[in-house]
């Protein structure tokens, strides 16, 4: 768990490249900073292991450390704090930015929380929670309480380098060409396209079904077992 007294407003800025290129216009800007803010480090394993034709296997029973930020913070168009005429309009600007399929990428954005010189996290949004607290008498409501929980997002390019995958016969990267599919991609490498769910889950593509030139995907290496 971290706090932070620092004045600046907390920012989350979207893009539409994993590289974190092509930056959307709009930023979310906070109204009220978070008082605090969780950051988590979470273990997964993948127990089954899928094999191939020739013997090899997609490594699939080790532990994949990933650190999750967690934002708990309010919204209030009261007056008793400036920044905010409707909650309703800012929790659907907020929203757009993090949550909805970006057309032009056929995904949502690629984020960035931002809060002063020193804290970064590059990420994406997994869950969005909206509790209305405050209500005019019409039922309007004035006053919410937001739960946010964003994945760290690290880039092929990075994740690459932090895994040190830079020789042919540990991995390998390829940046996606118009008509390419996931299936003929694991094909092409793997000798064999059911492995698309895997290599999927390990880029954490939301739409595998759609791909987007320029895109650049790991596929994991092999191992013998």
């Amino acid at each position: 768990m971290a706090t932070s007294g620092k004045r600046e407003k907390m920012v989350i800025e979207g893009y539409e490249a994993p590289d974190f290129t092509a930056k959307v216009a709009d930023d979310y800007i906070f109204q009220i900073n978070p008082e605090k803010y969780d950051r988590t480090q979470e273990s997964s394993v993948k127990e089954d292991t899928r094999r191939l034709a020739n013997g090899d296997s997609i490594p699939s029973n080790k532990s994949v450390d990933q650190e999750y930020l967690t934002l708990d913070f309010y919204i209030d168009s009261t007056g008793a704090v400036g920044g905010c005429d409707d909650v309703e309009a800012n929790i659907k600007a907020l929203k757009k930015l993090c949550v909805d399929v970006n057309g032009k990428i056929h995904r949502a954005n690629y984020l960035k929380v931002r809060w002063g010189t020193d804290f970064t996290f590059p990420c994406e949004m997994t869950e969005l929670k909206t509790d209305f607290v405050l209500f005019k008498p019409d039922g309007t409501p004035v006053r919410a309480k937001v739960m946010a929980k964003l994945r760290q997002f690290i880039d092929a390019d990075a994740k690459a380098k932090q895994n040190n995958l830079s020789s042919p016969d540990l991995s390998h990267i390829k940046t996606v060409v118009d008509g390419d599919t996931l299936p003929m991609l694991c094909h092409n490498v793997y000798g064999d396209p059911k492995y698309y769910i895997q290599v999927a889950a390990y880029n954490h593509l939301i739409n595998f079904n759609v791909l987007t030139p320029g895109q650049r995907i790991i596929f994991p290496r092999l191992t013998d077992d």
